[in-house]
């Protein structure tokens, strides 16, 4: 049995000040500031169980309860409900919405009638602007609607919400470019193979991002993967403001395990719980609004209307449904919606537990047939011309003397001086908005380039332990974590060298048991995955695993270039024969370590 059909049986049972009780929490999701005054015998002596209070006597809600324990409405029953109605009319008070509710049906269409006929009376003497028969089925009815239009709301207000505490973080964060580098892949299911990746045959940066992500495709799920920072929240985010879509924004950090059940409706119940919906109620109204979300957002998204769209978003910030178990119970409790579902999650997650989704994902694929293909899109690093487009936004959004300076760095990159000072940085969203703050600033030439890449380095690290992802150790004190986390790094950049004709030069990749085994060292501990690390670090997988072992780079050239020059620093060791890059973070953070002395 459902919520809904349990609380009609509780509302059919319940007479008296019980179903008064029953329903005043319902009743509040009209209007939060219901109240039931069981003091004021002249209110209950005018026809009024419950109301919404109005110093001048006219009130917004007046509400007669009559909870009855026949089994449907009698003559007895109809003399009541009339009188109530009669005192009402007779009382001193007026309202915008009088509402006469029951516990009963409506099969009694005579009594129907009569009630009807005596609340007309209402509206032609101006007693009331509106008035409403319900019955516990009306009732039921009328409480679904405004549930609905309540969680539809909200979740688009907090979508909303997001996107301007996203964009909050830096001084540019609402700087948005809507057409960036991404590829497709069509996810190719099959009942009994594997799942296979095939690429669609067509470029689309032409199209906005946000736009394509909802553009009906025919798939029933899109995967949208990306390095960290490189805007999958912004563009979900995004596509939740478009006209035409109700996007249903759910942040993966925020679907707990609190409450029982498993499930479609106990796993969006406890997102709708976990996204605090209903905070602003008292907590009868909180608690009973929460106990029917679920129910009332899955049949939402069970439905067969096409503008509806589900968003998970981060699934590798969900320390359960980023883990093989997890992601096949979210799969499962996926698989019976109708609508369109996008899971965002970072490459490297995706990557590094691509078996895990392959499991998942032909779960969901298959549920309701033999062939469900879905598809993959993955934002890339950027060019030139979304720097430059970028930048030209953020001049707009500068006052005269940032504009100035941003001005300078545009200049740069025609001239090659922004690649000189940064590396290919600034191809990456993230950092780009760190150095366009410092830019805006007038402080591009003024601090040490070294001590500047450290000092973002440690900002990801910080930026990634915000969410809920999965750590490859318990993190007990912040500080500790970054700095152990700095110093995998350098020993992952030492690692990746090699000796040729008389100089050192950067390879490309190192295995991931490599990876783990440093880690391990260093975190001191030795149950370490691969992903957990990615989660938090500047590495990146190459491909998927195979036979449990994947090979690893460094998301950006330049970060592999610092943190082997700051591991060469720290073992006092000169930077002879290393590549030019290399020797200038050197020689940076020697000139550092020199005036601080």
């Amino acid at each position: 049995m459902g919520v809904w059909e349990t609380l009609r049986g509780e509302l059919a049972t319940a007479d008296g000040r019980e179903f008064e009780r029953k329903a005043l929490p319902l009743l509040r999701l009209f209007h939060c500031d219901m109240i039931q005054p069981t003091e004021m015998k002249t209110l209950d002596r005018a026809g009024i169980d419950l109301l919404v209070w109005s110093d001048d006597f006219k009130f917004p809600w007046a509400v007669q309860c009559k909870g009855f324990k026949e089994v449907d409405l009698g003559e007895s029953q109809i003399k009541q409900i009339l009188a109530s109605i009669r005192k009402f009319a007779n009382s001193p008070y007026s309202c915008d919405h009088y509402v006469l509710l029951h516990n009963r049906t409506s099969q009694n269409r005579e009594a129907t009638k009569l009630i009807r006929e005596s609340l007309a009376h209402l509206l032609q003497s101006g007693k009331a602007s509106t008035v409403h028969l319900w019955d516990r089925q009306k009732f039921i009815v009328e409480v679904q609607s405004r549930l609905r239009g309540l969680i539809l709301e909200r979740m688009q207000s907090d979508a909303i919400s997001a996107l301007q505490q996203h964009e909050a973080i830096f001084r540019f964060g609402s700087v948005y470019i809507p057409i960036v580098p991404v590829s497709e892949k069509r996810v190719v299911m099959r009942r009994g193979e594997r799942m296979r990746l095939e690429d669609t045959g067509g470029p689309i940066d032409l199209t906005p991002i946000s736009q394509r992500i909802i553009a009906p495709v025919g798939a029933r799920w899109t995967m949208l993967t990306g390095p960290f920072g490189t805007g999958k929240t912004t563009t979900v985010l995004h596509a939740a403001q478009m006209a035409g879509h109700q996007i249903i924004y759910v942040r993966a950090e925020a679907m707990t395990d609190r409450g029982p059940g498993i499930g479609t409706n106990a796993m969006l119940g406890r997102s709708a719980d976990a996204m605090r919906l209903f905070d602003d109620y008292d907590d009868q109204t909180r608690v009973m609004a929460e106990r029917l979300a679920g129910q009332t957002l899955a049949a939402i998204l069970r439905g067969r209307d096409a503008s509806f769209v589900l968003v998970i978003d981060g699934l590798d910030e969900n320390r359960k449904y980023g883990k093989p178990n997890g992601l096949m119970q979210l799969t499962n409790d996926l698989a019976e919606l109708t609508c369109p579902i996008i899971l965002t999650t970072r490459r490297e997650h995706f990557d590094s537990v691509r078996s895990n989704f392959e499991r998942a994902f032909e779960d969901l694929s298959i549920k309701t047939g033999a062939k469900r293909d879905g598809r993959l899109l993955d934002l890339g690093i950027w060019t030139d011309r979304e720097i430059e487009k970028f930048i030209a936004q953020a001049i707009g959004h500068a006052n005269p003397q940032e504009a100035r300076h941003l001005r300078l760095l545009a200049d740069g990159i025609k001239s090659g001086e922004l690649y000189r000072l940064y590396g290919d940085l600034p191809a990456h969203p993230l950092f780009l908005q760190m150095i366009l703050e410092d830019a805006a600033r007038g402080q591009i030439a003024k601090r040490n380039r070294a001590e500047l890449v450290r000092d973002w380095m440690e900002q990801k690290i910080r930026r990634d332990l915000r969410g809920c992802r999965e750590t490859p150790a318990e993190v007990v004190d912040v500080d500790t974590f970054v700095a152990q986390m700095m110093e995998l790094h350098e020993k992952i950049a030492s690692a990746m060298i090699e000796f040729q004709d008389g100089a050192w030069s950067l390879t490309e990749e190192i295995g991931s048991d490599v990876v783990v085994e440093n880690a391990r060292r260093i975190l001191g501990t030795t149950n370490i995955d691969i992903s957990t690390i990615l989660g938090c670090s500047v590495l990146s997988a190459v491909s998927p695993r195979t036979r449990g072992l994947m090979p690893i780079k460094f998301l950006l050239r330049v970060c592999q270039e610092f943190f082997l020059s700051l591991s060469l620093h720290n073992a006092g060791e000169q930077p002879d024969g290393y590549p030019a890059p290399v020797v200038g973070f050197w020689t940076d953070l020697a000139c550092r370590s020199a005036s601080a002395t």
